[in-house]
């Protein structure tokens, strides 16, 4: 089943920056797949040409429209959150030096 180009604006322009949860970087992320997808879909479906060049023309002015969306103050408020946190060691530690939460005598606790 084929996705129209107003349902995918609708998705990427409207519904996913408002409900994604997820870093702001996943931004960069979402065109290339949204691309690979299309294409994929293009390509299993066997259209033709013309309407390859019409879906691809549709398909970048949404990228853009979903860019403007994605990091625009309509996005999901806790993403600013995310963005903020500050990473995480492998040991559950934070990079700023807090301490690991592992009991006394144990390899974590004794490299923090």
């Amino acid at each position: 089943m084929l996705i129209g180009p107003s349902v995918l604006e609708r998705v990427l322009v409207d519904a996913l920056p408002r409900a994604a949860i997820a870093p702001d970087r996943f931004g960069k992320a979402v065109p290339q797949a949204v691309r690979a997808w299309t294409d994929w879909l293009a390509e299993r479906n066997k259209l033709t040409d013309r309407s390859r060049r019409r879906l691809g023309f549709s398909l970048r002015a949404t990228l853009v429209r979903f860019a403007g969306a994605w990091y625009g103050p309509g996005a999901h408020p806790l993403r600013r959150y995310l963005d903020r946190a500050q990473p995480q060691r492998r040991d559950g530690a934070s990079r700023r030096g807090a301490r690991s939460a592992a009991p006394p005598g144990h390899p974590v606790s004794q490299a923090a």
